[in-house]
Order: structure tokens, then C-alpha cells, then sequence
């Protein structure tokens, strides 16, 4: 639900490439997740949360000024 959260907030019109590359990551990460609990795969869960915990960080690096916006 998180994932789908973010990817439903991304304006394209103002993120451009940036916003394109981020949804099409918030879709795949989707689509692996439904894979992983389809097969019960913990590995594709650690594969998905290592693509996604650098996004987390850069986002608890940025000053709360920015993030307001």
C-alpha cells in the first residue's frame, strides 16, 4: 500500500524524468512483491527493500523545508 501510495503522488508534469523513473520503480517493486508473496519468497522482499531503502535514506537526509513542499 506504501508503494502504491507513493507512485499515485508522483506528478510527471512537474517530476519529469525523474517522476517517470521513480513510478516505473514503484511499479516494479509492486509486481515483485505480488511475486514474492505468490511464492512465498523472502528473497524478492530483501531484493525490493534494497532498492527502495536508498530512496528512504535520501529522503530522511533532506531538510524538513523541502519536504514540505
Amino acid at each position: 500500500k506504501i508503494l502504491a501510495g507513493l507512485q499515485g503522488s508522483i506528478d510527471i508534469e512537474k517530476g519529469g524524468e525523474l517522476a517517470m523513473n521513480l513510478a516505473e520503480l514503484y511499479r516494479f517493486c509492486i509486481r515483485e512483491l505480488l511475486n514474492a508473496n505468490i511464492n512465498a519468497d523472502t528473497k524478492i522482499i530483501t531484493k525490493v527493500r534494497s532498492l527502495i531503502a536508498p530512496i528512504q535514506q535520501a529522503w530522511n537526509d533532506m531538510p524538513e523545508a523541502y519536504k514540505a513542499k
